[in-house]
């Protein structure tokens, strides 16, 4: 799915309710992550105390893991400190 679908029509209540894939906008950051030269899609953070390791800790703490059922593989997001 696309990061954002952005609707046509509003819901009973009026609002328009745009639709995130989580799945492609957590691949698009993790590979963003992998880019460790200032250019082209390279993450710049402040030097600020609330970016410390257990923020980079928490923003990296999924994994994406390769799944079967009944044959036909899928993929999924899982954590991996929770356990």
């Amino acid at each position: 799915k696309p990061i954002a679908t952005y609707p046509k029509t509003k819901n009973k209540k009026g609002v328009y309710l745009t639709l995130i894939g989580t799945d492609t906008a957590k691949e698009l950051i993790y590979q963003r992550y992998r880019i460790l030269e200032p250019g082209a899609g390279y993450c710049h953070w402040p030097i600020k105390e609330c970016f410390d390791e257990d923020y980079f800790k928490q923003a990296t703490a999924e994994e994406k893991l390769k799944k079967f059922k009944l044959g036909v593989p899928y993929f999924t997001w899982d954590a991996k400190n929770r356990r």
